[in-house]
């Protein structure tokens, strides 16, 4: 790798660094001489829309420039993004200038991710930097689950949360890597590259056990499917067998291992179950908060769901701003536009994934099943999933160079089996 790859992959980490640093409200990040301010809230609105204009200008200075004239999968591409970073907030949500506060931070993190596959220059790379900064939290919570840090007591289970204090976000980030840890694998490029590329998917799987997160072990199963599918046209026979087999062992143990040690005895059935419960009374309140207000939303950031919780003989309605799942979540905030943009914002990638052809493309392929079906179950980005923005722009960013046909079919030519 040329001295500019190598400086252009280290910046390119340096931006995805929240994913591997300890995860902090934006609060925290203010000098403790704002704390006389915060009566009067004007430096908070300040921040806010310092963020907020920051993020945008990041956006639009680094799309046109780069591109050049994009079409129109880019387009909605780059529009789901957007609004993607106004679905959710990630600080208190009854609170408007924390409302705006936390979704500018969301929109940073996308930016974030954007530039760091622009500047990482191939998807190979960017994927490079994924890995690492992924592997680096697996190993992180390694050593959490070690000291008791960092951890989820979930029933009897004691599971990894990584720098995050939350598995499921751990999870979500380790099963999107992991695709394209294998994918990198297989271009075989050195015996050293290779090596690397293998630690790190064992490393990563390891993760997700620790983990203990069904959604995340769900992730890992559909987009070891799919990148497998999308990988069989540059296999001979002998490697497909073999590939077919890695996944059927790999996936099965996963998913079997984890719903075993959340069921291992009756305080963890108990916890799982209600989790369980949990996750499905959230689809409902999503679901009716879209049904009030199917044609424009209940509006973005507003806490639109609200379960109803049960003590000591009273029933109250909690307010919450995520509803476990992207798809309901865009209904919600967003009515029928966001769901119809969801579909396009899907089809779009499809679109873009299936044209190229190459165990990175593959990969990346993989990674967005992984992300898309783990957010069917867990928030995908905000306060209860700090990485998801990082890695949501990392995918984006990749699957537009995909588009303009930088690192993927390239990277991959020469080095079919």
């Amino acid at each position: 790798m040329r001295v500019g790859a190598k400086i252009a992959t280290g910046a390119a980490f340096l931006l995805v660094a929240p994913i591997v640093l300890p995860a902090t409200p934006a609060t925290s990040w203010l000098p403790a001489w704002v704390s006389y301010f915060v009566e009067v809230g004007l430096y908070q609105r300040a921040h806010a829309a310092v963020l907020l204009l920051g993020a945008l200008l990041v956006c639009a200075c680094y799309c046109r420039p780069t591109w050049g004239d994009p079409d129109r999968r880019t387009v909605w591409l780059l529009m789901s993004v957007l609004l993607a970073a106004y679905g959710v907030p990630t600080l208190q949500p009854t609170t408007p200038v924390s409302i705006v506060e936390g979704n500018s931070a969301i929109l940073l993190a996308i930016a974030a991710g954007l530039l760091a596959s622009r500047i990482a220059g191939t998807v190979s790379r960017a994927a490079a930097v994924l890995i690492t900064a992924a592997s680096l939290q697996a190993v992180y919570a390694y050593l959490g689950l070690l000291s008791g840090e960092h951890v989820l007591v979930s029933g009897s289970l004691v599971r990894a949360g990584g720098t995050y204090d939350r598995p499921n976000a751990l999870g979500m980030l380790l099963a999107s890597a992991l695709p394209l840890s294998t994918a990198l694998m297989h271009m075989r490029r050195s015996a050293v590259a290779t090596l690397a590329c293998a630690t790190c998917a064992m490393v990563l799987y390891c993760g997700l056990l620790l983990s203990g997160s069904r959604a995340a072990a769900l992730g890992f199963l559909g987009g070891a499917v799919v990148a497998a599918a999308m990988a069989f046209p540059l296999l001979s026979d002998k490697s497909a067998r073999k590939v077919a087999l890695t996944i059927a062992v790999t996936s099965g143990v996963l998913v079997v291992t984890v719903n075993v040690l959340r069921n291992l005895d009756p305080i963890r059935r108990e916890s799982t179950a209600r989790s369980t419960r949990g996750h499905v009374s959230y689809w409902q309140a999503g679901m009716n908060a879209f049904t009030k207000h199917w044609s424009l939303g209940a509006g973005a950031g507003s806490a639109m769901v609200s379960i109803p919780v049960h003590a000591n003989g009273v029933t109250e309605e909690v307010h919450v701003p995520v509803a476990n799942n992207l798809l309901i979540e865009w209904l919600a905030e967003f009515g029928v536009a966001g769901g119809v943009l969801y579909v396009l914002f899907a089809k779009s990638i499809v679109a873009v994934l299936r044209a190229e052809r190459g165990h990175v493309s593959a990969g990346l392929s993989g990674a967005w099943t992984a992300y898309a079906v783990t957010g069917w179950f867990v928030p995908s980005y905000g306060s209860s999933n700090r990485p998801g923005g990082v890695v949501l722009g990392m995918l984006v960013g990749m699957t537009i160079l995909c588009i303009r046909g930088t690192g993927s079919r390239a990277s991959s030519a020469g080095h079919r089996q």
